[in-house]
Parts: C-alpha cells; structure tokens; sequence
C-alpha cells in the first residue's frame, strides 16, 4: 500500500521566524542572559545594602579588635563581588580581599557572620526576602521574549 500524502502547512515562515527568535532570546546574549546578569547584579545590590558594618576600636599596641561602640569597617560589604558566565551568575566574597584594619579574610568571617542568622544573615536573607521578585521578573521577561 502506498501512500500519496500533499499537504501545504501556511504561514511556516511565520511560525519559523518566531522559532528562531524564541531561540534567540534564550541565548546567553539573548533577553534570558540579561536576565541573568540583571537578577545576579540585583541581588549583589540587595546583599550589600543589608551587610553590616564591622565596628572596631584600636588598641594601644596599635591590633584592631571588634567592639560595638567602635569606628565603622565595611571590609565585608566591601569585598562582596558578583559573576557572570554564560547563563550562569553568583554574588560572593572575593577570597583575596582582606580586612586592613585586622588583616582578616572576610571570605572567612563572612561565613560565620552569615550562619549567625536574623539579622546578620545576609546572603539567607537575600534569598528569603528578595529571591522570589528576582525569580519573578526574570521569568516574567523571559516568558515575554520566548512568546512575543
């Protein structure tokens, strides 16, 4: 048995233009990529806005120590640093920073700063209180681009 099979699909350039721009928009630099290093930057901002301040007071041999009721620090907030590869970002303490008033890494102690919890979460807190926004936008605008 053979078969005689002649069908016309209509409006294919159509349809193959809007494939290739949905392609298009989810390519690293494409809307999905700078969705991506907008998300990344945005929560960077978010993570440094609520990291706070070291306090430290000099003592007379001259060593930094913590003390609430010192001089402000910011080596912390200061040594938050962002990347993106690809569709693929992270905010993170640079590992080569370091405090000049105690001649700490923060890499280090920011680790613990931020498994102290509350208020001192900085990077628990970004996702919890800012992550979903994030999600939302940069999902928003992709759908809008794959669909448009």
């Amino acid at each position: 048995m053979t078969f005689n099979v002649n069908l016309t699909i209509t409006n294919i350039q159509e349809a193959q233009d809007a494939n290739l721009r949905a392609i298009a928009a989810l390519q690293p630099d494409g809307e999905f990529g700078e969705a991506i290093r907008d998300a990344v930057t945005m929560l960077h901002r978010y993570a440094t806005s609520i990291t706070h301040l070291g306090r430290y007071r000099q003592s007379k041999s001259g060593r930094w120590h913590y003390d609430l009721q010192g001089t402000g620090g910011g080596a912390l907030r200061a040594s938050q640093s962002m990347e993106v590869r690809g569709l693929y970002g992270r905010v993170f303490i640079d590992p080569s920073s370091v405090n000049p008033m105690t001649g700490q890494k923060p890499s280090v102690y920011g680790v613990y700063e931020n498994a102290r919890g509350g208020t001192h979460a900085f990077y628990d807190r970004t996702i919890s209180e800012y992550g979903d926004q994030v999600m939302n936008d940069v999902g928003r605008r992709v759908a809008f681009a794959v669909v448009k």
